[in-house]
C-alpha cells in the first residue's frame, strides 16, 4: 500500500483527518503545535511544510520517531503561506484538511470544533476566527505589530471582513482553502 493509500488510516475519528501547518521559521513553538494537535485530534495526519531556514525541519524529524502520523514536506521553493499550504494539500492524505498556524496565534484544541461539523453533519467546509465572539488566542502569540495592524482602517469601514488566510480552515479534500 502506498504512503497516500487510504487503507493504510488508523481506525478512530480523526483517522481521515489531514492537519496542514505551514512552518517558516518556527523553530520554538513547533513541537508544540504538533503534540497539541495530536492530543486534540489523535490518529490525525499531521503535515509540516517548512520553507524557512532555522532548525524547525530537523524539530519535526525528531518528533516523527514519537508521531507515525507526522510528515516533514520540506519547501525550499517558499513562494508564502499560500503556496505552503497547496503543497500540503497536494501531499495530505485525508478526505479532510484543515490548517492551522505555527506560531500558536490559533489554539490547536479548537481544531474538534472545526473538523466535527464536517465528519458528523455533512458540512462542506469550515472556518474558525479569532475575530468570533468568544475566540480566545495563545497569549502572546500576536506581535504587537501585527495586532496593531488588524485594526487599522477599520473605524472607516462599515463591516470588517478580516482576509481569507486569517483563521483556520477546514473542508473536503478538493476545496480550496488554502486563502489565495
Amino acid at each position: 500500500m502506498g504512503e497516500n493509500d487510504l487503507n493504510d488510516r488508523p481506525p478512530g475519528k480523526y483517522g481521515n483527518i489531514s492537519v496542514i501547518i505551514a512552518a517558516l521559521n518556527e523553530e520554538r513553538s513547533i513541537a508544540e503545535v504538533v503534540r497539541r494537535v495530536f492530543q486534540a485530534l489523535p490518529g490525525a495526519e499531521v503535515l509540516v511544510v517548512h520553507g524557512g531556514s532555522d532548525g524547525t525541519g530537523k524539530v519535526v524529524q525528531d518528533l516523527a520517531v514519537h508521531f507515525p502520523r507526522l510528515r516533514l514536506i520540506p519547501n525550499p521553493n517558499d513562494q508564502g503561506k499560500g503556496h505552503a499550504i497547496r503543497m500540503g494539500i497536494a501531499h495530505a492524505s485525508g478526505e479532510v484538511h484543515a490548517q492551522i498556524d505555527a506560531d500558536l496565534q490559533f489554539l490547536p484544541e479548537e481544531l474538534p470544533k472545526l473538523v466535527d461539523p464536517i465528519l458528523t453533519q455533512g458540512v462542506d467546509i469550515t472556518l474558525g476566527s479569532r475575530f468570533m465572539a468568544g475566540s480566545v488566542r495563545e497569549p502572546s502569540s500576536t506581535p504587537l505589530l501585527r495586532t496593531l495592524g488588524e485594526f487599522d482602517g477599520k473605524p472607516l469601514c462599515i463591516h470588517s471582513v478580516p482576509p481569507p488566510n486569517h483563521g483556520y480552515p477546514g473542508g473536503h479534500e478538493g476545496l480550496d482553502a488554502s486563502g489565495d
